[in-house]
């Protein structure tokens, strides 16, 4: 039998957005792979790997919104390989809801495809170079220096 553990509660209270009750993502969809090997060598120089990440509303219908990710990954000067995929969501809503509203929420209501990139990435990458890059599951905020 298992039982919940009570927590004490803190005085911090989660901030729900206007949406969230609203959507249930119904599927997660691999729209787009280009994987590209390089080269199979180590670089002899320092390079710098960059993610680039866009979420993008594709349509809004009766009971549907669908939204897409698409990563781009890459080195520079040159590096080993360069992939780009793009992910769809579909999420079905309950009652009314407004473009600005979901354009307001998009990057919070692209986490489970951030999560899903992270799974394909990690996957491919592992093929390229040995070990897998195992990406954060969030919109990319900078660029990650790279050791050669």
């Amino acid at each position: 039998m298992v039982t919940k553990n009570e927590t004490p509660k803190s005085n911090k209270k989660k901030s729900v957005s206007k949406i969230e009750n609203k959507l249930t993502l119904i599927n997660v969809q691999l729209l787009s792979i280009n994987g590209q090997l390089l080269t199979t060598e180590p670089p002899v120089d320092p390079v710098k790997f960059t993610r680039q990440n866009n979420v993008t509303l594709l349509e809004i219908n009766d009971k549907d919104i669908k939204i897409k990710l698409s990563e781009h990954l890459f080195f520079t000067p040159g590096g080993p390989f360069r992939l780009d995929i793009e992910i769809l969501g579909t999420y079905r809503f309950k009652g009314k809801l407004s473009e600005s509203d979901i354009e307001n929420e998009l990057d919070e209501l692209a986490t489970p495809l951030y999560s899903y990139a992270s799974l394909v990435i990690a996957f491919v990458t592992e093929r390229f170079v040995t070990l897998p890059i195992i990406m954060f599951p969030n919109k990319s905020q900078e660029d990650v220096n790279e050791a050669p």
